[in-house]
């Protein structure tokens, strides 16, 4: 916010511990971390897809203190898995797939979602919530505070 950038390859080099994160509904509108990772990217131009999407995943788990758990595809840890959809072509895998994701994809391409090992999105769909009845509380809510509460 405020136009503010971090030294993200300048922290990295001195093994900071690092991670990416979407920040605040309220003030960055979807929360989206692909885009987060990808802006990243294109202002930090220190840093590979790879070590950029791996801030994403592992890097935010460790800053939060969740490394050991989660983050990271290993025996032991949380089976929390997301499966994106390279077939379209805007990220149609390239020599790097991390490229293609990094690059070409958006959250309108992850398909499928496991957390702890169960679905949570099947197909781009919720699995646990009604996506109309979310859309609708959603807009509520927006009136609501727009207008002061008084909605």
């Amino acid at each position: 916010l405020g136009g503010n950038t971090s030294p993200l390859a300048q922290l990295h080099s001195q093994h900071v511990t690092l991670g990416l994160g979407s920040g605040d509904p309220a003030a960055v509108g979807a929360l989206d971390l692909l885009a987060e990772a990808r802006t990243a990217a294109l202002v930090e131009n220190g840093l590979a897809a790879e070590e950029l999407l791996r801030l994403a995943t592992l890097g935010s788990a460790t800053a939060i203190g969740l490394g050991a758990l989660t983050g990271s595809i290993e025996p032991g840890k949380f089976a929390d898995l997301t499966c994106i959809d390279l077939n379209r072509l805007a990220c149609r895998p390239t020599l790097r797939v991390a490229d293609s994701i990094l690059f070409g994809a958006t959250r309108e391409q992850v398909s499928d979602v496991w957390t702890s090992g169960r679905a949570a999105v099947s197909g781009g769909h919720l699995l646990a919530f009604d996506e109309e009845e979310l859309a609708a509380l959603s807009e509520k809510w927006s009136r609501r505070v727009s207008t002061g509460g008084n909605a």
